[in-house]
């Protein structure tokens, strides 16, 4: 089946490619988020959004940057933008999600875990999220979402759940 694709310049397209969308009673069914395994650093750019993103730290410690507006064009495409990110594999090595611009970019939000009292396997704070090495365990999740961004900054929020 081709790829269609919908832009407001082009409106709705065929282009080379496979898809995996089905319409069907004139509803969309049978899409997926993308999946992609990470187990080393990588910087995040617009292509990735919606993508669940799963994490193997046995080869070390690593970061996922977080993209950054630097124009209002880019601020006004970059709004709206999410990805989440699930531990699939956290061994004793942090995992961390940081902001593109350090010194105007924020990451705001908190993480949940099930048992009172526990430590958390998920943190927030500093601007930086934290998948905590030896606490964080298989499930342990944080979606990420842009709510603003201009030329000067770029404001994150983030939510999730640990299962300690």
């Amino acid at each position: 089946m081709p790829k269609l694709e919908i832009t407001p310049k082009k409106g709705l397209y065929q282009k080379a490619g496979t898809g995996d969308i089905i319409l069907k009673d004139d509803h969309l069914s049978g899409q997926k988020r993308s999946v992609e395994a990470l187990s080393a650093a990588k910087t995040l750019t617009a292509a990735d959004s919606g993508k669940i993103f799963t994490l193997d730290s046995d080869g070390g410690a690593f970061a996922i940057t977080l993209p950054t507006a630097t124009t209002a064009a880019e601020g006004a495409d970059l709004m709206g933008f999410f990805v989440t990110v699930v531990d699939y594999d956290i061994s004793g090595n942090n995992v961390t999600i940081v902001r593109g611009d350090t010194s105007n970019d924020a990451i705001t939000g908190g993480t949940c875990s099930i048992a009172d009292g526990a430590a958390a396997g998920v943190t927030v704070g500093s601007n930086v999220i934290t998948f905590v090495g030896g606490t964080s365990v298989q499930g342990d999740n944080v979606t990420v979402a842009c709510y603003y961004a201009d030329a000067d900054d770029t404001r994150w929020t983030a939510w999730g759940s640990c299962n300690t």
